[in-house]
């Protein structure tokens, strides 16, 4: 346990951090423009005793510092059936603040949305038909790894 909160508090600090736009060789600012495959996971606790589960592929749309982000998801949740969607995301990579919108059908065919907000890998989410709050830790895997290699 105290393995897995030393890595969520480094992911939690780094991530911002591995998305600044100084890269020059001598400092200087170099901006990007372009636009990368997207790969993330999200993992929350729903205040109604019910954990939550989704994954996300899609494509990422970057000028500096700002990436926006549209892809399709997949929706696990306890209790609930699994629902599909499109989810886009906006994410300020200097400051590590980022908003979602994500729009879902179940199996059933019911509709929901959920809106949220967060900070580097922590965020609020509130879902609009249940009007139920989910805590959750964003994982944004490919953001991660083009910022440790810088090969984007």
């Amino acid at each position: 346990m105290r393995k897995l909160i030393t890595f969520l508090f480094v992911l939690l600090i780094a991530t911002p951090a591995l998305a600044k736009t100084k890269v020059g060789n001598d400092g200087s600012d170099v901006y990007r423009i372009g636009t990368l495959f997207d790969a993330s996971a999200e993992v929350g606790y729903r205040l109604k005793d019910q954990w939550i589960l989704r994954p996300r592929l899609g494509a990422t749309f970057v000028k500096t510092p700002w990436f926006a982000t549209v892809g399709t998801v997949v929706n696990f949740q306890t209790d609930h059936y699994t629902s599909f969607g499109l989810q886009a995301e906006i994410v300020h990579s200097e400051v590590g603040m980022w908003l979602q919108a994500t729009a879902v059908v179940n199996v059933k065919g019911t509709p929901d949305a959920f809106v949220s907000a967060g900070w580097s890998v922590l965020g609020y989410e509130h879902q609009i038909r249940d009007k139920a709050h989910v805590f959750k830790i964003k994982l944004p895997i490919s953001m991660i790894y083009y910022g440790l290699t810088r090969s984007w």
